[in-house]
């Protein structure tokens, strides 16, 4: 049995956790979302990428020249990426904008290096009504950067309210046991947004999935 103890937020939420979770950062801030993505994106495009050809030399060199495409095949299939990229990023960077302003963050894990368990409360300042839904579509990664992802129909209430919940695996462009597995919870409350979000490393999510049930189910708006 798992020793569960409550914790009473700054921005406005009360939540229950296991005892020996430490909370991280529980703070009121102002952040603009659109701005901080464009931010977000203008460092990207700084860093210095491989030319093609160096690319096509290291991908050779790890499984095999016989084994990939020409390098002009190569080439296409690179450059259709990077467009594919840039329409991401833009959609992004509309539904940064369309969600307003970050009020508040919150975090807390346990110390577990085997699975990194987390709970994650964001505060919205929404830039106009929407419901949990729509939330959810602004806010939830593209699908060409998750490895798998459902939104169960049938959904318990929390807080009393209606929620979108949504489970995805992340990779981490290693190995499979290195992915990220998580369960996000949307709640639109007037013009203030939730999204309470629980992790681990996917190889120990059926040790904590009942557990971040228990936490996201005790979340209580004050």
């Amino acid at each position: 049995m798992i020793e569960m103890k409550d914790y009473v937020s700054r921005i406005g939420f009360s939540i229950s956790m296991p005892a020996n979770w430490n909370v991280y950062s529980d703070r009121v801030e102002e952040i603009d979302l659109a701005q901080e993505e464009q931010l977000v994106q203008e460092e990207r495009r700084k860093v210095s990428q491989p030319t093609y050809e160096e690319r096509y030399r290291k991908l050779a060199a790890e499984i095999g020249k016989d084994q990939i495409v020409g390098f002009e095949e190569f080439v296409e299939i690179e450059k259709s990426d990077e467009e594919r990229q840039k329409t991401i990023d833009a959609q992004r960077l509309r539904n940064k904008g369309e969600l307003g302003n970050q009020v508040g963050y919150f975090e807390a894990s346990a110390d577990d290096k085997e699975a990194y368990p987390c709970v994650e409360v964001i505060k919205l300042n929404l830039r106009h009504p929407m419901t949990p839904l729509e939330l959810y579509q602004k806010d939830k990664p593209h699908p060409d950067e998750v490895l798998e992802g459902k939104r169960p129909w049938r959904v318990r209430p929390v807080n009393g309210k209606g929620v979108v919940k949504y489970y995805y695996r992340i990779g981490s462009g290693h190995l499979d046991e290195d992915d990220f597995s998580f369960v996000s919870v949307y709640l639109v409350e007037e013009a203030t947004g939730w999204i309470i979000s629980c992790s681990s490393l996917n190889n120990a999510w059926n040790k904590y999935k009942t557990l971040f049930d228990t936490i996201i189910d005790s979340f209580h708006i004050l």
